[in-house]
Formats: C-alpha cells, sequence, structure tokens
C-alpha cells in the first residue's frame, strides 16, 4: 500500500490503538493536522517517498486543492529523503 487517505468524516484517523507503529503515528499526524487546518477535508500519506504517485497533487503543481493536504513520507536511510508536507494555499 503506497498512501493511506484520511478523511474529516470518517473515523478512522481517530483511534491510536494500533499494533503496527508506523500507522499510530500517522494516525497522531492526521489528527494534528485536522485540528491545525479547519478547512482541510481530506489528507493523504504518500507512503512510497514519491510525490508523483500521490492521487492529489496533479504533476507539476506544488499545492493540493484548497481542502486537501499531502504529505510525503521519508524514505529513511543514510540517503533517504525528508518527510515534505503539501499544505493548501492559504
Amino acid at each position: 500500500m503506497n498512501t493511506e487517505i484520511y478523511r474529516r468524516e470518517n473515523s478512522n484517523w481517530l483511534s491510536s490503538h494500533a499494533t503496527d507503529k508506523s500507522l499510530t503515528y500517522w494516525r497522531c499526524q492526521a489528527r494534528d493536522i485536522f485540528a491545525r487546518y479547519p478547512q482541510v477535508t481530506l489528507i493523504e500519506v504518500v507512503r512510497s517517498g514519491r510525490k508523483t504517485d500521490s492521487s492529489l497533487i496533479a504533476r507539476g503543481e506544488d499545492y493540493p486543492a484548497r481542502d486537501q493536504y499531502v504529505i510525503v513520507a521519508s524514505t529513511g536511510g543514510k540517503w533517504g529523503k525528508s518527510r515534505r508536507d503539501f499544505a493548501p494555499r492559504a
């Protein structure tokens, strides 16, 4: 699974009780983003580390739609890419 979608109206991001530590982390991040950005209704976490794998950001664009937020997860490792967040344009 390369991407995860969190919707404000769904409760898949509320629970922090999961055996998978990564899932717990991304749910916590979703709760934080929903709290900081009241206009955001959809969050996509791209776990592959590639922005082009996002279904919410068009190729060549730097911002998602006004009600969307995209996180491109870190690839880790010594030479890996850092996490990149794409917030809606203000």
